[in-house]
């Protein structure tokens, strides 16, 4: 249960990376984006250093997910590629993409695999609960 928690703790500090890098190429600081990715995925590596130090030696992360992926984004494959090289093998290799499907299900309070098995985001999913499970064969 404890690596659940820190896999969802750490795909929630991924989706924070997104939001100042985009905002910074609103503001045209081209540079300052790959800045802020640096700081915050600096802050993810420290707030995993200190659960593990503080609160449970013995917790490891299960996975890292991706999400809100978008490949047409240069950003976002930048993103992908940085966080395959620093975190290695601790990354799933699925990745959520964005999905209006998986937008739209908290607010019908439904998983989106009963809003729409077919959609791009269903099946993310449906592959992420897959690749989850082999690795804990």
């Amino acid at each position: 249960m404890a690596q659940l928690i820190l896999l969802v703790v750490a795909a929630a500090w991924l989706a924070v990376l997104i939001p100042p890098m985009l905002r910074s190429r609103v503001e045209n600081r081209p540079n300052s984006s790959v800045t802020d990715f640096r700081r915050q995925l600096t802050k993810l590596q420290n707030t995993i250093n200190l659960v593990q130090q503080q609160l449970n030696p013995q917790l490891k992360i299960e996975g890292i997910l991706l999400s809100m992926y978008d490949r047409r984004l240069r950003l976002a494959n930048m993103v992908v590629e940085k966080v395959r090289d620093i975190f290695g093998d601790q990354v799933f290799d699925t990745i959520i993409h964005r999905n209006a499907r998986i937008s739209e299900a908290p607010n019908l309070h439904l998983p989106v695999v009963m809003i729409n098995a077919g959609s791009r985001g269903a099946t993310n999913f449906l592959n992420l609960a897959e690749e989850f499970l082999k690795k804990n064969k």
